[in-house]
């Protein structure tokens, strides 16, 4: 069924999938925030944990949006997945709050180590993914301060 539903503000593909119940990122962040396992989920987080299944076009400048799909969460593995990056973000602002400190160019981090402290270069956009590798080159040993 192509075409622009006007009164929609998206396509009428769009406008079919939200019927079948898909949903956006944001919408999808707001319904699965009702389960205390996924408390404070995010877009983002939603974005970064699940495989979007299908994407439409929304605006007057169709911009393509990507639709997520409820029924993924019958999956343990996605279930999973989902939890994990929001108990990674949630460790990385934690984080961030206690040894973060702002600079023009993004944010920086300290890390404690037993020499002192070990500044690391982190930027918004790289978040808990970049953390992960952080804490690795530091209990491993390779930092150097």
């Amino acid at each position: 069924m192509a075409g622009y539903s006007w009164p929609d503000g998206k396509s009428n593909n769009a406008v079919a999938a939200e019927a079948d119940g898909k949903m956006v990122a944001s919408k999808f962040a707001a319904w699965v925030r009702r389960w205390r396992r996924f408390r404070g989920c995010t877009a983002k987080d939603v974005a970064a944990a699940l495989n979007p299944c299908e994407w439409h076009h929304s605006s007057k400048f169709y911009n393509a949006v990507n639709y997520y799909d409820p029924r993924s969460l019958l999956y343990q593995e996605s279930r999973d997945d989902l939890a994990r990056v929001i108990a990674e973000r949630k460790e990385f602002e934690r984080l961030l709050r206690q040894y973060g400190e702002d600079s023009a160019a993004g944010r920086r981090f300290a890390v404690l180590t037993e020499g002192g402290k070990l500044w690391h270069h982190v930027y918004i956009d790289d978040g808990p993914r970049y953390l992960a590798r952080m804490k690795q080159t530091v209990e491993r040993g390779y930092a150097s301060v």
